[in-house]
């Protein structure tokens, strides 16, 4: 991957991707090669002997971040649907409880009455 990339200029500052080294990565474009355009992460400390040698493709990078939303979401998803199960159990058990409430008074209203 790394051979293909060749020499790149610095584009900007990545900010939300943060390399090894725990710093935010630099962009980078590719200029030569078959990978020509291409843009990816590196290590801003790359060509020092601090580097963590952190390298990644921006679309691989993108790619990554949605499966993890879509990963996010499903398990936000399974959450809703056991909560809901759950106020459909509670609003069952509220249902019994009325119930038993109106045979108590019912006992108590035939008690005194008769």
């Amino acid at each position: 991957m790394h051979s293909s990339s060749a020499v790149s200029s610095w584009n900007s500052s990545g900010g939300s991707i943060k390399c090894g080294c725990n710093m935010d990565c630099v962009i980078y474009t590719t200029r030569r090669g078959e990978n020509t355009g291409r843009r990816f992460y590196r290590c801003p400390r790359y060509n020092t002997p601090e580097t963590c040698d952190f390298f990644k493709w921006i679309d691989d990078a993108t790619q990554s971040t949605v499966n993890l939303t879509y990963q996010a979401i499903a398990l936000q998803e399974r959450q809703l649907a056991s909560v809901e199960e759950q106020l459909k159990e509670l609003k069952a058990i509220r249902c019994y409880v009325k119930s038993l409430f109106v045979t108590i008074i019912v006992i108590i209203v035939l008690y005194f009455v008769i």
